[in-house]
């Protein structure tokens, strides 16, 4: 994972597709299928975030649902932030 790389007080900032009410984020309107990246289809929520950056060892964890409301050939798509820190080495 990337916080991997970060420095001791490092953040980690990440802006993805939010999971919507329904489980879906919809991104299959938004990205095209001749595109090749790798996408999670159906967004991706709090709970998925603070699992993965938990899993990581990050800490002071920020989730932002409502960041960013952006429209792709005429589709939605709602995108949040997500911010946790790499704790300070102990001296």
């Amino acid at each position: 994972m990337l916080a991997y790389f970060l420095k001791p007080g490092g953040a980690l900032l990440v802006v993805d597709l939010l999971k919507t009410e329904d489980g879906h984020g919809h991104v299959h309107q938004v990205i095209p299928d001749d595109v090749h990246c790798v996408a999670h289809k159906g967004g991706l929520g709090e709970s998925d975030m603070r699992k993965a950056f938990d899993s990581a060892g990050l800490t002071s964890f920020h989730f932002n649902p409502k960041a960013l409301r952006v429209q792709h050939h005429g589709h939605d798509a709602h995108l949040f932030t997500t911010r946790g820190i790499k704790p300070q080495r102990d001296t």
